[in-house]
């Protein structure tokens, strides 16, 4: 199955008001009404770069010919961001930002969601203090894994252990599209390769991972868990769909597909798609 895994620096863009009116214009006027109700630059940012790159990672799968006004994304009733038109079957894409990085995630499934966090110290108040505000999302099982660490500063760990878990519970309620509807606590995440992913972060992905969901193997669901940057954990979760019939569509490159990381776009990579997708 191939994946299309991209990420970008929101805090390194620096756009101009000119490149922001220009770039909102690209957009459905109700996606651009939701960005500008944002009260800090940053958190419009993010917004508009995840419709943007959204938009950008579903033209890389289809046809040459299709244009940017071909594209119609739409929201589910529980705001789940899809593929109107053109209608191509089981062609997904999901984002999700936080932190310094909006990363997107596009290929053929049932499923698909993604979800990327910034392991961040709590302000004011101690680890356990914010860790009990989650205490019902996770299950026993979980926060043993958490908070059971035999090495390193385990303040730090624990912290990157509770972001690794949150992902992945984010990630697959997004592959669902179910919003709110699912309790978190109802969902049970096993990690067996959680030491190499914990000292090697960057360059480690661990795909050894299951979902129970009220008890029951989730069989059909796979995840990925990898990192952005050493404080960015992403999860991409996804229910494949092999037997798809994907058009002829040459990629942004022959690996690009493949890879298993995210790869961080520059923006100038990203405002030559754009471009590009704008030509007659």
């Amino acid at each position: 199955m191939t994946v299309k895994r991209w990420a970008f620096n929101v805090t390194k863009w620096q756009p101009t008001d000119k490149e922001i009116s220009w770039l909102c214009d690209l957009l459905p006027p109700a996606e651009r009404e939701r960005i500008q109700r944002f009260r800090f630059p940053i958190d419009s940012h993010r917004a508009l770069i995840g419709q943007l790159l959204s938009r950008v990672a579903v033209l890389s799968f289809l046809p040459e010919g299709v244009r940017w006004n071909d594209v119609d994304i739409r929201r589910t009733e529980y705001q789940k961001p899809y593929l109107a038109s053109p209608q191509i079957p089981d062609l997904l894409f999901n984002i999700s930002h936080h932190g310094d990085y909006v990363v997107v995630a596009a290929g053929y499934a049932i499923h698909l969601g993604v979800d990327v966090s910034r392991v961040e110290k709590p302000d004011n108040e101690s680890i356990e203090e914010y860790f009990a505000i989650f205490k019902s999302y996770f299950t026993h099982r979980e926060w043993e894994y958490i908070n059971d660490l035999t090495s390193g500063n385990r303040d730090e760990e624990r912290l990157h252990r509770f972001c690794q878990q949150w992902c992945l519970k984010e990630s697959y309620v997004k592959a669902l599209g179910v919003g709110l509807g699912l309790e978190l606590e109802r969902i049970e995440f096993r990690l067996s390769n959680s030491k190499r992913l914990s000292d090697e972060r960057v360059q480690a992905v661990d795909n050894d991972i299951v979902v129970l969901q009220d008890g029951k193997l989730q069989k059909e669901f796979k995840f990925e868990l990898s990192y952005v940057d050493p404080l960015h954990p992403v999860a991409l979760c996804y229910a494949a769909n092999e037997t798809a019939a994907v058009p002829d569509r040459q990629s942004l490159s022959a690996t690009d597909g493949a890879s298993r990381f995210f790869r961080v776009m520059s923006w100038d990579e990203i405002e030559a798609l754009i471009r590009q997708a704008q030509k007659p």
